[in-house]
């Protein structure tokens, strides 16, 4: 095996390993599935890409089905949306998309899909998503106070996290659409710029694009701006709605964030395993992410790269 998509077995046999393997790491191995679905949608567009649709949709059943059973019908739904990620990306960047606009269609096209699909759900068995997520969230809490208890902690110090939980809980609920759109535009940014490497390798032409180059149009900073002041009124429903905005218009900051990254890398010539090893560090301190992502937006007037024209 030369890299995952490629194997000694003739037509789209590498894809579909890769994809089954991501898919399974995910049900079976939590801890790390939790990274790997962020890859998922690569493969399923390089099918989409090397070896035409027909192949990305029996791949994407063989997903479908190995979700299905092992947890009807959150995972089926979940890794559906990761089909349509792929399949988004496969398309767009067969109509030779700028690379922006792939990441964008990667994410607008999954949550245009699973939404109305969740909902007609919801809908159809009679439960309510707003109280269905409070109690997906107090189970999440009442997990962790087992799991603690199992670790060995006194029901002291169980006691003195509860704020913390409680909090945690409460934030993902009110900013779970912001939340969940973020995500997705992780998975999408992820999985184009893993597909590009081995689209390459593959062969396949796909439009160029010098991430280290890129930058956003100066408008969208008044994305940021503007909810971050409606954040200050102490009006709770106004600040769910200003903080859902907030997160979802910082995303594309961050990106620009890693692109400051790789002019850096490009610039001092820092060898693939300090890169990675620098991302993987970033990926799990969120000071450090934080930090990626303010470089980003003050971009906006500091042009660290001095790549705007006059």
């Amino acid at each position: 095996m030369q890299y995952p998509f490629y194997t000694r077995l003739k037509g789209p046999a590498g894809p579909a390993i890769v994809s089954l393997t991501l898919a399974a790491s995910f049900i079976f191995v939590p801890l790390l599935g939790s990274f790997t679905v962020f890859i998922l949608p690569a493969p399923l567009a390089y099918a989409y890409l090397k070896y035409r649709p027909s192949s990305f949709a029996v791949i994407s059943l063989m997903v479908l089905g190995l979700a299905g059973i092992w947890g009807f019908p959150v995972f089926p739904m979940m890794f559906f949306g990761l089909c349509i990620c792929g399949l988004a990306l496969g398309m767009a960047a067969e109509k030779k998309f700028p690379d922006d606009k792939v990441v964008l269609w990667g994410t607008l096209a999954p949550i245009i899909a699973v939404l109305p699909l969740a909902g007609a759900y919801l809908l159809f068995i009679g439960v309510n998503p707003i109280q269905h997520l409070n109690s997906v969230m107090n189970q999440g809490v009442a997990q962790s106070v087992a799991l603690y208890k199992q670790m060995g902690m006194s029901q002291a110090e169980i006691d003195a996290m509860m704020p913390s939980l409680k909090t945690m809980a409460r934030l993902i609920k009110n900013y779970f659409p912001a939340i969940t759109v973020a995500s997705v535009a992780a998975t999408s940014f992820t999985a184009w710029v893993i597909l590009r490497i081995y689209a390459r390798r593959g062969g396949i032409p796909l439009a160029e694009w010098d991430f280290s180059k890129w930058r956003l149009p100066d408008h969208l900073v008044w994305g940021i701006i503007i909810p971050g002041f409606l954040l200050i009124p102490d009006l709770p429903l106004l600040r769910i709605i200003s903080g859902n905005v907030l997160v979802i218009f910082a995303m594309p900051y961050l990106f620009l964030g890693i692109a400051l990254l790789v002019h850096l890398f490009d610039k001092y010539r820092l060898s693939p395993f300090l890169r990675v090893l620098i991302y993987i560090v970033i990926a799990i301190q969120p000071i450090l992410a934080a930090l990626v992502w303010a470089a980003g937006f003050f971009d906006t007037w500091a042009d660290f790269r001095k790549i705007r024209k006059p």
